[in-house]
């Protein structure tokens, strides 16, 4: 018996000896690593865009005129006008993106409880870096959504490892 066969024989799959199923082994386990690490930083960065993009967005649009509906062409150009608004909707574009992205490689329900967790990114956020007074209540509550998010990911079953499985390309 060589040391091939004993290999072989611990990781058969229906086909017999030499044939593995996806995902056997030791590179099997670090490219569903590498897989889970892309989808989930592409989620956490799309929850990132949203609410800095938001956050830019907000600031530029209080610096301008209101917004006035029988004139909507001038209050989408002093709006544009307004270096904070171009630059979140330009921050919120590249989150698009990374939605995107992160929905390719793994299944919505990972990616969306991931990206739900930004409210607590938004609240850190909003109140250290952009001057938004946030009560002992809002603290509060942020802390008891993320403790049910942190809930339903520890639920969850199965990893990510394959977003669309019925799914083929063209």
């Amino acid at each position: 018996l060589a040391v091939e066969d004993v290999v072989d024989a611990g990781t058969q799959g229906p086909g017999g000896a030499g044939s593995r199923p996806a995902g056997a082994g030791v590179s099997g386990t670090w490219s569903r690593l590498a897989r889970r690490s892309r989808w989930a930083a592409l989620a956490v960065a799309t929850a990132l865009c949203s609410i800095v993009g938001f956050l830019y967005k907000h600031r530029g649009a209080v610096e301008q005129p209101d917004v006035e509906w029988r004139r909507p062409l001038w209050s989408l150009f002093m709006l544009f006008s307004s270096g904070w608004y171009a630059l979140g909707v330009a921050i919120a574009v590249a989150g698009w993106g990374t939605h995107v992205g992160a929905l390719a490689l793994a299944p919505i329900s990972l990616v969306q409880a991931t990206i739900a967790g930004g409210l607590v990114m938004l609240t850190v956020i909003a109140d250290r870096f952009f001057a938004h007074r946030v009560t002992r209540r809002e603290w509060i509550g942020v802390a008891l959504a993320a403790a049910r998010l942190a809930f339903l990911a520890a639920t969850l079953d199965g990893g990510g490892d394959s977003a669309h499985s019925d799914y083929e390309s063209a």
